[in-house]
């Protein structure tokens, strides 16, 4: 009975409910940042129908993100936006006022939207090159505007009809198609004088004619933007911004040009914004620098800014400046002082996860580098102190025996950094590192109480660390690592396995020796790898490989067989182990491209549970609390309990145990955190104790009355060294006792 009275609020709710919920991910607010590669902002004098103006941002693979409120707040404006690495953004207004925003992206041409972003149309015709690296647009004699599209390796291209269609303006004279930049304005006449920038220099089109080159005294030939102010006296102020040259003016219409970078230290100018009097200039490495004389001498002012400085716009009197992988800042004095402006700004290349405790921590590349999740709001933290290299590729988190968590965080030419604090603050820990670009940490158990902490790097193989990172000795093993599972095996000897750019190594001695573990690996580059153990004990590698699919050995390596069935793409940026609800594991595989599958049954078939996931680009797992959490290329982190994935129903009179039963605990090993399952058949007196390797009792999990049903409890290990443990289940004359592994 109750399971039909289920069935009907379920029927009742769909079909009644204004609004109805699907099962699906959704997006954290963050880890803030990105890479910002283009700013559009909204006319402030045509404002929309609740007074506010906009702010976009287009990013590297994040797609386009959206603020009302001045940057205060970001939201992601994606849908049907089917390539998210933006590098234009204009907006048009019709005769009636009417707002069209369009994107120029990589790999998937123009897109078009009419509602401020929420949703997106394919707006290509006539444009046969789907990739556009800029945007531009210019106001004609009938009240409309035309807009322009340079297209990497074909060109310009125009519309007349707001991107309805698109005709190719002529490449005669124009010698390199390879478009960086465009801008377009009138002369004195009323001719349309429409400039391309590109890796070779300058070109002109008057009136959509033929091309001249026009880059005298233009002594850097790499033109990142042009951007064209009025000087007041009918003439115009066009600067160009180089990578290696810095800033050069003309006020000739390009016919001559003049190096104007003095007082900017650095030369690798990206991007304009303009307030009169104030001209800045954004660059890579150097920040912002501000003019107050048209380029002739610049002043720095970046006080709280990150450096790296992709791209500059102004809205509302607020200097906006968006960043390599830091995402947005902003300043409302001109520059003197910067704030982050990342709230929900998720474009952030979440590269790895880790569990601590009670914590959830994120490494990104680039900007904050680490971040603390925040339940309450769905947020994060940025935890940065003392991180003098923000690429983080991986993270670790290893308990020493006084219960200390030490925090590793893995960069990108930085070497490795620890955190005994929970992450506040960070010092450098590479004594004995030769390689400092770090991909892939393992925490095992050393056998005397301890940890050994291999770290995998790129291009220098595998080191070890047996105190918590204060020193690391090279191991044998020299190929590029990306990833390791270790566990005990049957007779308690320490396994560990490397995935590499050279297939799967195996190592039973610590690191002393490695042998090669590959036969039946048709694909070498081991992006994951990871072990699941049954209720047995019994245990399945799994590796994820870069083009090969995911791999299964039940031998401890020996042999492999691809375990594909269901996948729609065999790049696999990450694996986890996941509980299923009935005591048993499921295994989620982050595709590249292809969002997230799952197996329930080790493999042997993957269906798609990618729903409400819109950037599909997965590359890291953590299962924390009753959710599991993806990190993502450019899409921050996202999370979806776990009860949605496996899709696991109990019903109180159909799924009551038949007998008692203790399940093996998930995931073992573990570190602290560990989940114990057990059914009970009928209503009795139940005690769960944790005893060590004495049979010394340690914690008492359960000790009270339960009625019939299925319950899980969870054991916090964060007290106790590392090694081997038991838990015992008794109810009404019934005993129970399980092994499991606790590695700090």
């Amino acid at each position: 009975m109750k399971r039909y009275y289920k069935s009907f609020l379920l029927f009742f709710f769909l079909f009644f409910s204004g609004d109805i919920l699907y099962a699906q991910w959704v997006q954290t607010s963050g880890p803030g940042g990105g890479v910002v590669q283009v700013f559009a902002v909204s006319d402030t004098n045509l404002v929309d129908t609740v007074g506010v103006n906009h702010i976009f941002a287009g990013t590297f693979y994040g797609g386009v993100l959206r603020s009302d409120d001045n940057g205060v707040n970001w939201v992601p404006v994606n849908s049907g936006l089917t390539s998210v690495n933006v590098f234009g953004l204009s907006i048009v207004y019709d005769t009636l006022g009417n707002m069209f925003l369009f994107a120029g992206t990589w790999g998937g041409g123009v897109f078009k939207s009419t509602n401020m972003g929420g949703i997106w149309e394919d707006a290509n015709n006539g444009l046969d090159n789907r990739n556009v690296f800029a945007l531009t647009t210019l106001p004609n004699n009938t009240g409309g505007t035309t807009l322009f599209a340079g297209a990497w390796g074909d060109g310009v291209f125009i519309s007349t009809n707001y991107g309805a269609s698109w005709t190719a303006i002529s490449n005669n004279g124009l010698n390199n198609t390879d478009i960086t930049t465009l801008a377009a304005c009138y002369d004195g006449a009323g001719n349309v004088f429409l400039f391309a920038g590109t890796y070779l220099g300058i070109f002109l089109s008057v009136n959509n004619g033929s091309w001249v080159f026009i880059s005298d005294g233009l002594t850097n030939s790499a033109v990142s933007q042009i951007k064209i102010y009025a000087d007041g006296q009918g003439g115009a102020n066009i600067f160009a911004s180089t990578l290696g040259g810095g800033v050069f003016r003309s006020t000739n219409f390009g016919t001559t040009w003049v190096s104007t970078s003095s007082g900017m230290t650095s030369p690798y100018a990206t991007s304009f914004a303009y307030t009169d009097p104030n001209l800045f200039v954004g660059t890579r490495e150097g920040g912002v620098f501000r003019s107050t004389n048209n380029g002739l001498s610049w002043v720095p002012v970046n006080n709280g800014l990150y450096p790296d400085v992709m791209c500059l716009e102004i809205l509302n009197g607020d200097l906006f400046a968006g960043t390599f992988n830091a995402g947005v800042f902003r300043t409302t004095n001109l520059g003197e002082t910067w704030i982050e402006a990342n709230n929900g700004f998720s474009a952030s290349i979440a590269n790895a996860l880790a569990v601590s405790d009670t914590n959830l921590f994120c490494g990104t590349w680039g900007g904050r580098g680490v971040f603390l999740f925040n339940k309450n709001n769905n947020g994060w933290t940025p935890l940065d102190n003392g991180l003098t290299n923000t690429e983080v590729m991986s993270i670790a988190v290893a308990a020493d025996a006084t219960g200390t968590a030490n925090l590793l965080a893995g960069t990108n030419g930085g070497g490795i950094f620890r955190s005994v604090d929970n992450g506040t603050s960070w010092a450098p820990v590479n004594s004995g590192l030769t390689n400092l670009s770090i991909m892939a940490f393992d925490v095992s158990a050393s056998g005397s109480g301890s940890n050994n902490i291999f770290a995998g790097t790129y291009g220098g193989g595998v080191f070890l660390s047996t105190d918590y990172g204060t020193s690391w000795t090279a191991t044998s093993l020299i190929v590029t690592t990306l990833s390791f599972t270790s566990f005990p095996n049957v007779n308690g000897e320490q396994y560990i396995f490397a995935g590499t750019y050279g297939g799967v190594y195996l190592s039973t001695n610590n690191g002393t020796n490695w042998t090669a573990k590959n036969s039946g690996l048709t694909n070498l580059e081991i992006n994951s790898i990871i072990a699941n153990f049954n209720s047995a004990g019994d245990v399945n590698l799994f590796a994820g490989t870069a083009g090969g699919g995911v791999f299964r050995s039940a031998n401890y390596g020996s042999n492999w067989v691809a375990v594909n069935n269901g996948l729609t793409i065999l790049y696999i940026g990450s694996l986890a182990v996941v509980p299923n609800g009935a005591g048993g594991t499921n295994i989620v595989a982050g595709l590249l491209d292809g969002g997230v599958f799952l197996s329930p049954d080790n493999g042997e078939t993957w269906t798609d549970v990618s729903d409400g996931l819109t950037t599909n680009d997965v590359i890291s797992f953590a299962v924390y609390g009753s959710k599991l959490f993806a990190g993502t290329f450019a899409g921050g982190v996202w999370s979806r309990p776990l009860e949605e994935i496996t899709s696991v129903e109990y019903d109180s009179e159909k799924d009551l145990p038949l007998n008692f039963d203790l399940s093996q605990n998930f995931p073992n090993p573990f570190n602290p955190f560990t989940t114990i399952q057990y059914g009970i058949p009928y209503s009795s007196k139940v005690s769960i104790v944790v005893y060590d390797i004495l049979g010394n009792e340690l914690v008492t999990l359960i000790n009270e009355e339960k009625n019939a049903g299925t319950y899980q409890v969870i054991f916090d290990g964060s007290g106790l060294a590392s090694g081997v443990y038991f838990y015992r289940l008794k109810a009404d004359g019934f005993v129970q006792t399980k092994k499991f592994v606790l590695l700090q």
